[in-house]
């Protein structure tokens, strides 16, 4: 990110958040990389807890650190699937036909 900040040749890249045909797969698709690191992060924690973790209060102490530098990352993932829903309800609710009104009277009217 820095880096894009002191050059002006490169474009500036962002991610395509707002799909309107998201799906739960296209939203974890996105945040795939996060979900990734998250993971390791809650695996290496859990590791460091089963394996040292029962004498050692520093490794406790790095398992919090690690679970607790995973909540950006599953944050974003956590968005992500937010918005897919957000938008897959959205979807559903314009593409829902409505109720064709009732008309009483005659379906045209005479000219004047």
């Amino acid at each position: 990110m820095i880096y894009g900040l002191a050059t002006s040749r490169l474009p500036f890249m962002r991610t395509p958040k707002m799909d309107e045909r998201a799906t739960l797969g296209m939203a974890f698709g996105m945040a795939r990389g996060e979900a990734v690191l998250a993971a390791l992060l809650w695996l290496g924690a859990a590791v460091l807890w089963v394996t040292n973790g029962q004498l050692d209060p520093e490794a406790r102490l790095w398992s919090l650190f690690m679970i607790v530098q995973s909540l950006p990352y599953a944050a974003a993932v956590y968005v992500s699937m937010v918005n897919a829903l957000e938008q897959m309800r959205h979807a559903r609710t314009v593409f829902e036909a409505a109720p064709a009104a009732r008309m009483t009277g005659p379906a045209m009217q005479p000219a004047q």
